[in-house]
Order: structure tokens, then sequence, then C-alpha cells
């Protein structure tokens, strides 16, 4: 019989005790234990942290989380006093809310630590763990969420420790809270807008009298007022407003490929030359509000267009 020398026991001993240390997995994040803190009840969990989250999971009602197929919580550390002090700081705040009326704000944070769909059923649960919160949305393409929250019962450095004590804490980079200049396509867009909803605005109300049938109160010499100067506020609408489609139904046609401008530049083009030939031989007013309000709708439907494809991207 060989006998074993009781230092080699003692060292498998050991390494099995270890082996075991090793087996055993956080109840919360999944993760091995390497030292196993104290248990609760017959769950053992990796840390400090993690056994708060779910004992602040299990006190609220959302203990269910882990009954979700795959279920596994990101490892929750705890924040130091104050980490996201900052965020309360009026300026930080004014760049970070989406929206605020002086009680209810909205705000969206990034949190790259999303990874599964029940990540996305507790963070749209945080309503639950605060009364503050309204709701919250997870966009988990984008690894965001959004949340609507009474700014007088909880601020976003609230918010921002409540999500990094479940394991998610947002990704704050000092570039973000920056907004970028407004890029010159984009001003320009907006200033066309507002060209040709001043000319559409001012148009109407000189063409008021005619819709309402108000011609005999004055004589023929404030009609042709009017008209000529709604065909001055009307320049620069066609001119400027209108230039993107011109220049687009120009394009088109010259590499003889017909596009959406095309028609739109020659509507463009008819009103306005109907419009001028009509206050020229003294038919009528024309038609420069109808022109005007045309190629304002039309910017609009392209600026929500731009927005549209901008929240997409």
């Amino acid at each position: 019989m060989i006998d074993v020398p009781r230092k080699s026991r003692r060292v498998a001993s050991a390494g099995a005790s270890s082996s075991r240390r090793e087996a055993a997995a956080c109840h919360h994040c999944g993760l091995s234990c390497i030292e196993v803190p104290a248990p609760t009840g017959d769950k053992v969990f990796c840390c400090r942290g993690c056994r708060t989250v779910f004992e602040l999971l299990s006190e609220n009602g959302l203990g269910q989380f882990y009954q979700m197929e795959g279920a596994r919580g990101a490892r929750a550390t705890e924040a130091a006093p104050g980490q996201f002090q900052f965020l309360d700081e009026p300026a930080v705040r004014a760049k970070l809310v989406d929206f605020s009326d002086g009680k209810a704000a909205r705000v969206r944070f990034s949190l790259p630590t999303i990874h599964c769909i029940a990540c996305v059923w507790l963070l749209e649960n945080l309503f639950k763990l605060h009364p503050g919160i309204a709701s919250s949305r997870v966009n988990f393409p984008r690894k965001e969420v959004a949340i609507s929250f009474d700014e007088t019962t909880v601020t976003l450095g609230d918010l921002a420790s409540l999500l990094a004590s479940l394991g998610y804490p947002p990704e704050l980079n000092l570039s973000d809270l920056e907004r970028g200049p407004v890029h010159p396509a984009v001003r320009r867009l907006y200033l066309q807008i507002g060209v040709a909803g001043f000319a559409f605005g001012n148009t109407m109300l000189f063409a008021l009298s005619g819709y309402f049938g108000l011609d005999t109160f004055h004589g023929p010499a404030f009609r042709s007022l009017f008209g000529w100067l709604s065909l001055a506020l009307s320049m620069p609408v066609v001119a400027f407003s209108a230039a993107d489609y011109w220049k687009s139904a120009w394009t088109g046609l010259k590499h003889r490929r017909l596009t959406l401008d095309v028609p739109i530049a020659l509507g463009i083009a008819a009103l306005f030359s109907q419009s001028v030939w009509d206050l020229v031989s003294g038919r009528g007013d024309g038609y420069f509000d109808s022109l005007a309000g045309l190629i304002f709708y039309l910017l609009l439907g392209k600026l929500f267009q731009q927005k549209t494809y901008d929240r997409l991207a």
C-alpha cells in the first residue's frame, strides 16, 4: 500500500476546494465566483453588488427576471459617492435632457452592457424601482434607454446611479455633451423654409380680400399694389427656396433621367409664369400665395424626411 504524504493530500484537498469555488456561478450575472461571499439562502453571488441587485429586484416584485430564459444580469458595481453628481449641474443637464417643462423630463442614456431580452425587460420596468420614473423605453440595436421622469422627485444623477447599481452604467463622454454645429445644408434648409413661410403668410394676407369677396371696398390701385407686392415676395421664394428643385431637375434632364423633382420644378415654373401673366395683363392677382404655400410645404416634407433618416441612422 502506497502512503500518500500528508502535504500532498493537503494540496489535493485545496485543489478540489478551489475547483468547487470556481464551479460556483453567481445567481445574478452568471460569472464564476473565485471567492464566494456569504450566500443568500441557497443562492450564491460573486460580489456584494450582485447580491444588492437581487435583493432590490426581489423587494420590488421583479424576481421573475431570473426566470426568463437565458436571463443573466450585468455585473453590478457600486457607484462611488458623488460619481454622477456632475450631471445635475445646469450646464451639463441642459445638454443631456431632450425635453423638460419644469416637472416632466426625458433623457437618453447609452448603456453598452445591454446584451439580451432580459436586460430590455428589466430596464423597461424601472418605474417599479423608483416612483419618480414614469416610463422607460429601450432601443436595443443602439443600446440606449429613453427615460421619462419627474425631475422634482428624481435627478439625472439619481437615474445614472440607479442604472449603475443594476449593472448598466451609462456611457458618458465629454464629447457627447457638446452638440456639434448644425450642418450647412441643414442650416440652409431652415433658411429656405423661413423665407417661404414668410412669403406664404404675407401673400395670403394680401389675397384674403379676394377670397372673401371684399374687392369692392378698395379700388383697383390697391388691388394692383397687393399683386406687385406678392410678386416681389415670391421672387426670393422661387429663386432661393426652390433652388434645390431647379438644380435637381436640371441635373436629371441633363443625364436623361426623369426624377421626382422634374415635375415639381415644372409645376412651380407653370404656376409662377401664369401668376405673372395674370398680374401683368390685368386679368387678376395671380396665385402667388398658392405658389409660396406649395414650396413651403414641400420644404417641410423634406425636413421631416431628413429628420427621419437621421433618426433611423
